[in-house]
């Protein structure tokens, strides 16, 4: 079973694009390729069940309190990758003839001297690593904070400890071993043991992941959500002290979604910021389910099945898509989903804003009441059309929330970004084109001569 969310909603929640405001910006302070190609794909794939969610967030907590960055070279990986990647060792019966086979080679000739060399410090290096990591989670265990993924570490060093001699390997990672040792461990690394040294690397990418993301909780202002089941869940979500990591300065709002009250009907003027909510809201849940902390002082939530999100949906002229045409078969999309993986998590910004007042009124009224009855799942809808808040509020189903907007005689329109409840009555359209002159400036235009 997978999370469901697809491009659409990782775009929209600027998840994975490498500019500075994205999620994947904002965590990766990896120091190895592979760590940040982990870190790419915990983003990417959020989890499916609790027990793996605490799992990853018990990881991240621990590690948070240790220093495990000695394990991370970017150059140093680079380097064991490609001696790892080789080709691999002779297809010889036993250690001795492959050493045999190693020395039979012009061992004065300079390519012959490069490869001693780069397999010296290979073995070296992940002797060291093996020792090193495996010392890190050994000293876990014995204070009784083996959890998480660390748990699993530390059985794969038990399974293997028979394989790889611990004081021998000691030895070897710092460079005092006999050349014989050398060739053993080479022999091993490269030969039949070499997915114990594949997987070791990985450890060591999942970890270096990992280390990111707890150095950005220690920096303060992140939360480890609490995944609740349906049947314990006093609500859907609750999110205290919410805010967008995008911004330098954001206003925190409070989130409180009960399971009977699971459709929020979104109002307010442009630029008071429905969007940028939705992103927020958006963000912690997928965050929440990935197993990462999320921009929250709290955060409660039950354990969702997807994440849909439209709200920065654009037209398909290659497959002839008007913006509204595209906006119905991102609608049919989410119902189908729907109707195999339930709960999920809708967001619609701006709904059927593709289309004239008339068929977004009567499309948005009718969405709502397909909608309404659906348990467990929550549809975040934000629309400008204001007079359909009487309607649709007599709805148990459905909570009225707008965008705070203050009047000021010299400044005009105050927008505080907090969330309130009720239908916005702002309409700001007429007051930001007279504001700006917009009609002045057109009218200044010298006219036309007539054609004669």
């Amino acid at each position: 079973m997978m999370f469901k969310t697809d491009k659409q909603t990782l775009t929209d929640l600027n998840v994975l694009d490498w500019n500075s405001a994205s999620l994947l910006r904002f965590f990766d302070h990896t120091l190895t390729l592979g760590g940040r190609d982990q870190l790419y794909n915990y983003l990417m794939h959020p989890l499916t069940t609790i027990e793996e969610i605490v799992e990853r967030q018990e990881t991240i907590a621990y590690l948070s309190t240790v220093n495990v960055s000695k394990l991370f070279d970017k150059y140093m990986m680079v380097d064991l990758e490609r001696y790892l990647n080789k080709p691999a060792a002779p297809s010889v019966k036993n250690r001795t003839s492959y050493f045999l086979d190693t020395i039979s080679f012009n061992f004065f000739s300079l390519s012959a001297q490069r490869e001693q060399l780069l397999v010296r410090q290979s073995v070296r290096e992940i002797a060291m690593l093996f020792t090193a990591l495996q010392d890190i989670v050994a000293e876990a265990k014995s204070s009784g904070k083996a959890v998480g993924l660390l748990r699993i570490y530390a059985d794969f060093f038990s399974a293997n400890a028979s394989v790889f001699d611990k004081e021998e390997m000691r030895q070897v990672g710092r460079g005092k071993s006999w050349r014989l040792t050398t060739h053993k461990y080479n022999y091993l690394f490269r030969g039949k043991r070499r997915p114990q040294v594949q997987e070791l690397f990985n450890m060591i990418y999942t970890l270096d992941a990992l280390t990111a993301v707890a150095k950005m909780w220690n920096e303060g202002g992140l939360c480890f959500p609490r995944v609740n089941t349906n049947d314990t869940a006093a609500a859907l979500l609750r999110i205290e002290g919410l805010y967008n990591l995008a911004l330098d300065n954001p206003v925190k709002n409070d989130i409180h979604i009960p399971s009977a009250q699971n459709i929020w009907f979104l109002t307010g003027a442009n630029m008071t910021g429905k969007s940028t909510l939705l992103k927020s809201i958006g963000i912690c849940i997928h965050l929440a389910h990935v197993g990462f902390p999320v921009p929250a002082q709290s955060m409660e939530t039950i354990l969702f099945k997807g994440l849909m999100t439209s709200i920065n949906l654009l037209d398909n002229i290659g497959s002839g898509y008007s913006h509204f045409y595209a906006e119905v078969m991102r609608l049919k999309t989410m119902g189908e989903i729907m109707t195999v993986d339930n709960p999920v998590v809708i967001m619609l910004d701006e709904i059927f804003k593709g289309t004239n007042y008339q068929d977004a009124y009567e499309a948005t009224l009718n969405f709502i009441n397909s909608i309404s009855g659906i348990e467990s799942s929550l549809f975040f809808v934000s629309t400008h059309i204001t007079d359909l808040g009487e309607i649709v509020g007599m709805d148990s189903c459905v909570a009225l929330k707008h965008l705070e907007t203050k009047a000021d005689p010299k400044q005009g329109a105050i927008f505080t970004y907090k969330l309130l409840d009720g239908i916005a009555t702002e309409k700001l359209g007429m007051w930001f084109l007279n504001r700006e002159s917009v009609f002045e400036t057109f009218r200044a235009v010298q006219p036309r001569k007539s054609s004669s």
